[in-house]
């Protein structure tokens, strides 16, 4: 009798230990204690429903850290796509985990980062081609992007300001061509007009 009270009370501290452990997010430690013990152990319902949870909450916890270092890798290799695909996967399985919804903030945060970094950089290429009279080049540019759902209304405002600079100068240009031809034009009837 004394040996059923000493296997109930070291089992009742054991489950007591691993749900303590599961809590303290040490799921791989729970695992390990209730692995330790000896089978007789799992044939207790209450034990058999401790131990399913530790490891449903190890391979949780596995899957969780696998996405997020894989979300990291892209992160830093700046392949957003593939960041933003792990993630989403990761938050249909597991929708709600808070580690994930953080790592969801600073995707975002990056995708923004990395956006002001592109949009930056292809306002430059554009002021470059205006400052080179490639206006054309410059209108292509500041049009590829939707600027009107642009996140970043400040670099909307700019790139607006910029194509409708780009646009006065391409057309200040093709008049100015236009005036030059029509000048030419001109001179060569006179020409005609004097050797008749």
């Amino acid at each position: 009798r004394s040996q059923w009270e000493r296997f109930e009370r070291q089992r009742g501290e054991t489950l007591d230990r691993a749900r303590q452990l599961m809590q303290g997010n040490e799921t791989r430690k729970a695992v390990a204690l209730l692995d330790a013990f000896p089978k007789a152990y799992f044939k207790d319902g209450e034990f058999q429903r401790v131990y399913s949870q530790s490891r449903e909450a190890l391979a949780r916890a596995t899957a969780i850290q696998k996405a997020l270092d894989q979300i990291e890798k892209s992160i830093a290799a700046e392949d957003l796509v593939e960041a933003e695909a792990v993630l989403e996967h990761a938050l249909r399985t597991y929708p709600g985990d808070p580690t994930l919804l953080a790592i969801e903030k600073r995707l975002k945060e990056e995708v923004n980062r990395l956006r002001w970094v592109l949009w930056g950089k292809l306002l430059d290429d554009a002021r470059v081609n205006i400052g080179r009279m490639k206006y054309k080049e410059a209108i292509a540019l500041l049009s590829s992007v939707d600027w009107g759902s642009a996140e970043l209304p400040d670099v909307a405002s700019q790139a607006a300001a910029l194509l409708a600079e780009a646009r006065r100068r391409e057309e200040e240009a093709h008049k100015a061509e236009e005036d030059a031809r029509r000048q030419e034009d001109e001179a060569a009837m006179r020409q005609t007009l004097v050797r008749a």
